[in-house]
Protein backbone atom coordinates (compact mmCIF):
# COMPACT_ATOMS: atom_id res chain seq x y z
CA UNK A 1 0.00 0.00 0.00
CA UNK A 2 1.60 3.57 -1.00
CA UNK A 3 1.37 6.21 1.45
CA UNK A 4 0.75 9.51 0.65
CA UNK A 5 3.09 12.19 0.37
CA UNK A 6 2.01 14.14 3.67
CA UNK A 7 0.58 10.53 5.14
CA UNK A 8 -0.04 12.61 8.60
CA UNK A 9 -2.82 13.90 7.66
CA UNK A 10 -5.46 11.85 5.54
CA UNK A 11 -9.57 11.89 5.28
CA UNK A 12 -10.64 9.04 7.28
CA UNK A 13 -8.34 5.90 8.06
CA UNK A 14 -9.07 3.91 4.90
CA UNK A 15 -11.08 6.02 2.27
CA UNK A 16 -12.95 3.66 -0.08
CA UNK A 17 -14.94 6.95 -1.46
CA UNK A 18 -13.91 9.66 -3.62
CA UNK A 19 -14.02 13.35 -1.55
CA UNK A 20 -16.36 15.40 -3.32
CA UNK A 21 -15.95 18.89 -1.66
CA UNK A 22 -14.31 20.69 1.46
CA UNK A 23 -15.40 24.06 3.08
CA UNK A 24 -12.69 26.14 4.74
CA UNK A 25 -13.56 28.66 7.05
CA UNK A 26 -12.73 30.46 10.48
CA UNK A 27 -14.32 31.79 13.25
CA UNK A 28 -14.20 35.34 12.13
CA UNK A 29 -16.16 36.80 15.26
CA UNK A 30 -12.51 36.03 17.64
CA UNK A 31 -10.85 39.12 15.24
CA UNK A 32 -14.01 41.04 13.66
CA UNK A 33 -10.79 43.58 11.57
CA UNK A 34 -9.96 40.03 9.78
CA UNK A 35 -11.99 40.02 6.18
CA UNK A 36 -9.33 38.19 4.68
CA UNK A 37 -10.97 34.21 3.04
CA UNK A 38 -8.86 31.26 4.47
CA UNK A 39 -7.72 28.81 2.00
CA UNK A 40 -6.41 24.80 3.05
CA UNK A 41 -3.17 24.43 4.20
CA UNK A 42 -0.14 22.77 2.58
CA UNK A 43 -0.61 20.21 3.90
CA UNK A 44 -3.81 19.58 3.26
CA UNK A 45 -3.53 20.70 -0.08
CA UNK A 46 -1.38 18.00 -0.51
CA UNK A 47 -3.65 15.45 0.84
CA UNK A 48 -6.49 16.89 -1.68
CA UNK A 49 -4.37 17.19 -4.41
CA UNK A 50 -3.34 12.88 -4.43
CA UNK A 51 -7.31 11.94 -3.17
CA UNK A 52 -8.25 13.55 -6.83
CA UNK A 53 -5.37 12.14 -8.71
CA UNK A 54 -6.56 8.46 -6.86
CA UNK A 55 -10.30 8.43 -7.22
CA UNK A 56 -9.96 10.37 -10.81
CA UNK A 57 -12.48 13.70 -10.08
CA UNK A 58 -12.18 16.67 -8.83
CA UNK A 59 -12.51 18.26 -5.49
CA UNK A 60 -14.21 21.08 -4.96
CA UNK A 61 -12.90 23.65 -2.62
CA UNK A 62 -15.65 26.19 -1.15
CA UNK A 63 -13.57 29.22 0.84
CA UNK A 64 -15.55 30.70 3.25
CA UNK A 65 -15.52 34.56 3.91
CA UNK A 66 -16.36 37.14 6.55
CA UNK A 67 -20.46 37.83 5.94
CA UNK A 68 -20.57 34.67 4.14
CA UNK A 69 -18.64 35.57 0.87
CA UNK A 70 -17.56 32.11 -0.71
CA UNK A 71 -14.61 31.44 -3.15
CA UNK A 72 -15.33 28.12 -4.85
CA UNK A 73 -12.17 26.32 -6.79
CA UNK A 74 -13.45 23.90 -8.81
CA UNK A 75 -10.60 21.69 -8.59
CA UNK A 76 -7.23 21.60 -6.87
CA UNK A 77 -5.37 21.24 -10.06
CA UNK A 78 -7.32 25.48 -10.63
CA UNK A 79 -5.77 25.95 -6.89
CA UNK A 80 -1.93 24.02 -7.20
CA UNK A 81 -1.16 24.10 -11.07
CA UNK A 82 1.66 22.59 -11.02
CA UNK A 83 1.31 20.23 -7.88
CA UNK A 84 2.61 16.43 -8.26
CA UNK A 85 0.74 13.02 -6.76
CA UNK A 86 3.20 10.60 -4.59
CA UNK A 87 2.65 8.20 -7.47
CA UNK A 88 5.74 9.61 -9.78
CA UNK A 89 7.93 8.23 -7.23
CA UNK A 90 6.37 4.82 -7.35
CA UNK A 91 8.73 4.06 -9.95
CA UNK A 92 11.83 6.12 -8.67
CA UNK A 93 15.15 4.03 -8.54
CA UNK A 94 13.38 0.82 -10.53
CA UNK A 95 15.59 -0.66 -13.00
Amino acid sequence: MRRASSHFLRIGSKPQHPVKAVAVTINYDLNPNFDEIVSPCGGCRQVLVEYEHKFGNNITIYMVGKNERVYVVRSMKQLMPMSFSGDVLADFGKK
